[in-house]
């Protein structure tokens, strides 16, 4: 997969499925992507908890898992009212939830 930036994004896919089949699944398996890096390395950050003992690491996950999916549905009622313009550059106006 590669991706070329310019004036509109690309997204070339390499696959044995049927084209549509397996851009439905790359679809999901990056919603998936998206959500692991927010729990791990940005947003929630749960990594730098060093927690070691399971019940505290479950519970954790549990309430950030609550968490995130709270932020996801807030985000998606916040763009139907008032969606995101996008701008002359081709950019978002603005983030509900921005990935460092």
């Amino acid at each position: 997969m590669l991706f070329i930036r310019g004036k509109q994004d690309f997204l070339i896919m390499v696959s044995f499925n049927k084209p549509k089949k397996a851009q439905e699944e790359y679809k999901q398996r990056w919603q998936i992507e998206m959500y692991f890096k927010a729990m791990t390395s940005s947003g929630f950050d749960i990594k730098k908890t060093h927690l070691q003992d399971i019940e505290r690491i479950e519970k954790l996950i549990l309430l950030v898992i609550i968490a995130f999916i709270w932020c996801y549905k807030i985000g998606i009622y916040l763009h139907q009212i008032n969606p995101i313009t996008i701008e002359k550059h081709g950019r978002k106006a603005k983030r509900l939830y921005s990935i460092t």
